[in-house]
């Protein structure tokens, strides 16, 4: 890899390279062989001696010619849904592997996704030296099996040092999170504040919304300001991002600041999400004093949520939250103005790699001066602009400022110092959203960096979700006329044309 890099060239390509020089130089071999062969000259008494110093040479160029390739080996797909090309998160992190790890996979040989998951690992072994994979059936070898407690089929033992994890899956990405698992050198606390309304972390689902008895525009699921006031059907918390951290090794808790400080002193990330009553002056001085001694401090606040108490602490550190709301006219998701689509981003360790994402109502940041300023890591498109809370979405209510309107900030990216992170929007965390684009994406790189864990790779767990079929307006209109005015029409017609003909 680091001779590739010298020459500017990709890994695999290097690799095909070699392959390419493999086939000439035996095409070279056989050629010169057929042509000495040929010559009259062998027919002499040395004839014999020169055959088999050709021959000698001919083996020794054949066996290092297939070292080479072995060193060098190329996994070609020949599918054509390639089967058995393995996901580009998991190719990166076994390229940049940079300790050893043994994976020992346990699947049943007539299994097709056993197969699969048998193939891409054993290829993956020739990609780093660091990996050393073991492919088995544990019925054929079930002393293995034993020694390690596998029981299942599709089963990954990943080891790194004293570290073991089991994985039991089908999928290379979540055998990759089990190698970050096992790489880790401690368990990282998440903690989340509760007890003043928060999101919660243990909650369905699978049917999390918030239904409106009222509102100008009339739709039923909405997470505007405007439209209040609600039915909570089902708690709109944060399971599946809580999910995903337990999967990528975290350890997830709630926490209320009542209790005792050393509580609190065991996390290693504290996050509000969402809290719909006010913090005491006392539970806030507890989060402040979690910061300066060195902890990571993560805020998501809604639109339209009080932030009496809050004042001094956020503005020493050089934020203000605005009590407006975010529209933008060009991009937003749907019909809704308030629907942020956001596709671009400042220069920052938490966004640097994070495609396009939806922030489904949300509040401005005003970023002030401070001796360590935040810097933006999401900020709204040109043609965002700000409505105050309340609004009817008149345009000449509309604010537009000089600079992109800050959606999320946080501190720099030293590994040493206390980490802030603050959104004025919640909602892109809880599950109805949390799927939604690169969300789940964008969770995650927060959380890792407040974990201080930046790493190269970023292996995201699966989200389990219903298959949706999302119409447009145009098409729901369409299917609309089609089931409510076209099918009963033709059937109506049809009883009058018969009605007709029998009178």
């Amino acid at each position: 890899a680091a001779y590739a890099e010298l020459i500017g060239i990709g890994v695999e390509r290097l690799d095909f390279a070699w392959l390419c020089g493999w086939l000439v130089a035996l095409w070279v071999l056989i050629r010169f062989a057929l042509a000495t062969a040929q010559r009259s000259q062998l027919s002499d008494r040395y004839a014999g001696v020169r055959l088999a110093a050709f021959a000698a040479i001919v083996i020794v160029l054949a066996l290092l010619a297939q070292t080479a390739l072995r060193q060098h080996d190329v996994h070609l797909d020949l599918t054509r849904a390639r089967t058995f090309t393995a996901d580009k998160t998991a190719l990166e992190f076994i390229d940049n592997l940079q300790a050893p790890i043994t994976v020992t996979y346990f699947g049943h040989e007539g299994d097709p996704a056993a197969r699969r998951i048998m193939t891409i690992l054993e290829s993956f072994q020739f990609r780093s030296p660091m990996l050393t994979v073991a492919t088995t059936d544990p019925d054929k070898d079930p002393v293995l099996a034993r020694r390690y407690g596998v029981q299942f089929y599709n089963v990954a033992v990943v080891e790194a040092g004293q570290q073991r994890v089991l994985a039991k899956t089908t999928s290379e990405v979540d055998i990759v999170i089990a190698m970050q698992k096992a790489l880790r050198e401690k368990v990282t606390r998440l903690c989340f504040v509760d007890g003043h309304g928060e999101a919660e972390i243990y909650n369905e689902e699978f049917h999390t919304h918030i239904e409106s008895l009222g509102g100008g525009s009339g739709v039923d699921h909405h997470h505007g300001h405007a439209h209040i006031p609600l039915v909570q059907s089902t708690s709109h918390g944060i399971g599946r991002l809580r999910r995903s951290l337990d999967a990528l090794g975290y350890e997830t808790r709630p926490i209320k600041l009542t209790a005792a400080q050393t509580a609190l002193d065991s996390c290693d990330v504290v996050s509000v999400v969402q809290p719909k009553f006010a913090f005491a002056p006392s539970e806030i001085k507890k989060l402040e004093q979690f910061f300066h001694d060195g902890g990571s401090l993560l805020l998501f606040f809604d639109i339209g949520y009080d932030l009496a108490g809050w004042e001094g602490f956020l503005a020493s550190l050089g934020v203000s939250p605005s009590n407006d709301v975010i529209v933008d006219e060009k991009q937003h998701y749907e019909n809704d103005e308030e629907a942020l689509a956001i596709s671009s981003y400042p220069q920052h360790v938490i966004s640097e790699q994070i495609a396009m994402t939806m922030f489904p109502g949300a509040r401005s940041l005003q970023i002030n001066e401070a001796p360590n300023p935040l810097m933006a890591v999401v900020t709204a498109s040109p043609s965002g602009t700000t409505l105050p809370l309340g609004h009817t979405h008149d345009h000449a209510q509309r604010e537009r400022v000089q600079g992109p309107l800050v959606i999320a900030a946080a501190t720099g990216s030293s590994m040493n110092e206390s980490r802030f992170f603050i959104a004025g929007d919640a909602d892109f965390l809880t599950n109805s959203y949390f799927p939604y684009l690169s969300n789940s994406a964008l969770a995650l790189a927060i959380f890792r960096w407040a974990s201080r864990e930046q790493q190269d790779v970023h292996a995201e767990p699966a989200i389990p979700v219903f298959e949706n079929l999302v119409l447009s307006q145009t098409q729901m209109k369409a299917l609309f006329g089609i089931l409510v005015i076209a099918i009963p029409g033709l059937v109506l017609l049809a009883g009058v044309g018969i009605w007709w003909r029998r009178r």
